[in-house]
């Protein structure tokens, strides 16, 4: 999609799925990893996202790529991109050319005529935040806000710490849940497999299950298929049905939650989802595991234990009238979008607040990269 030169380097945007895939050739990242071109392609939804990345390379050679894709409604390309680096998977690169990597491929995206805008997640102390600020102002009109998306559960030493740890509530409905559960002669299956996860997402996505639309269902599965080292779990009725699984990756030490469906509609007393995490945290203690990470955050009764993976939303903005028109249409109806429909204002209206405070800046001391 056009070739852009800075400073020595070539950068080219490529969204074609086949040309993604080649980078595995080049990429840095062993395979299997979630900042490899498989995850990337595996965790878009194609009705709602087309792939954008940038690809830096320096003489013939690949330097590395920047992920991002843009956003779809109604099968219109919007021309607002999106990227998420909170867990170091948008930016492919050796540590101390990441930065260079980001600025080039900004600078390039905004060069593009289809880009109206630009959203990423970015931790808040971090080379990403000295970099947007110090490399776009000229080219876009930069904003930020607070941001919540991923998270995670730190995990003790042993299971009894961890219940210690709960609030007397959650702590008395896991203990009443778990021993209803395994009373009634039903099972909690560790190492499921890809089989069997197969069968128990068939299974319950027959029965109504809250979430289990078919879109996510196969994005998960193609997820799944990208990862080394994917783990799943069920829980089994003693007659053999399915009544809740989940499933996930490990990367390193920690474990992460993707996936996980419920057959509460059918088994509204049983608390399914708990006893499910229940199950899935005893056994990550008992592996010594030190976290338990959550895609895309969690709600239920462990939500008040969660700790947010630190984030902040970055809006760039290029100043073009045609951008500006929408986005003054969008704030001025804004009261009239319908319920399904409100976040689409997080995406085209950015804050307010428009010069960066003291504490989303990264100073050389914190910064994790030297720029």
């Amino acid at each position: 999609m056009g070739v852009n030169i800075v400073h020595g380097y070539t950068a080219t945007i490529i969204s074609s799925a086949n040309e993604i895939r080649e980078l595995c050739k080049a990429s840095v990242s062993p395979p299997g990893s979630t900042d490899g071109p498989l995850f990337f392609l595996a965790g878009i939804n194609p009705r709602m996202w087309t792939p954008r990345v940038v690809v830096v390379r320096r003489g013939k050679s690949i330097v590395g790529f920047v992920y991002t894709k843009e956003l779809t409604l109604a099968g219109i390309k919007t021309g607002v991109l999106y990227g998420d680096n909170t867990l170091s998977t948008m930016i492919v690169g050796s540590p101390q050319d990441r930065p260079e990597l980001l600025r080039i491929a900004l600078a390039t995206l905004l060069k593009s005529n289809y880009v109206r805008g630009i959203r990423l997640l970015v931790p808040p102390d971090s080379f990403e935040i000295e970099t947007i600020y110090a490399s776009c102002g000229e080219s876009a009109e930069v904003r930020h806000s607070a941001a919540e998306n991923h998270s995670y559960l730190p995990l003790p030493g042993d299971y009894e710490t961890f219940t210690g740890g709960l609030g007397a509530r959650t702590r008395r409905n896991i203990r009443y849940y778990r021993r209803r559960f395994a009373d009634a002669g039903h099972t909690y299956i560790p190492n499921l497999g890809i089989e069997g996860l197969e069968d128990a997402v068939k299974s319950l996505s027959g029965k109504s299950v809250i979430g289990a639309d078919a879109g996510g269902i196969a994005r998960a599965l193609n997820v799944f298929s990208s990862v080394s080292r994917p783990w799943f779990a069920g829980l089994r009725h003693r007659d053999g049905s399915w009544l809740s699984v989940i499933g996930g990756w490990q990367e390193s030490d920690d474990f992460t939650v993707f996936l996980q469906m419920n057959d509460d509609r059918g088994h509204p007393e049983s608390s399914l989802s708990l006893v499910m995490r229940s199950y899935v945290i005893e056994e990550l203690i008992a592996n010594g595991v030190p976290r338990l990470r959550f895609w895309a955050g969690v709600g239920g009764s462990l939500a008040r234990h969660i700790v947010p993976v630190p984030a902040k939303r970055i809006y760039l903005d290029r100043p073009v009238v045609s951008w500006r028109f929408i986005r003054l249409a969008a704030q001025l109806l804004s009261s009239l979008f319908p319920r399904r429909l409100e976040w689409v204002k997080d995406w085209v209206l950015p804050p307010t607040q428009v010069q960066p405070d003291s504490n989303l800046v990264a100073t050389p001391e914190k910064c994790p990269v030297k720029t």
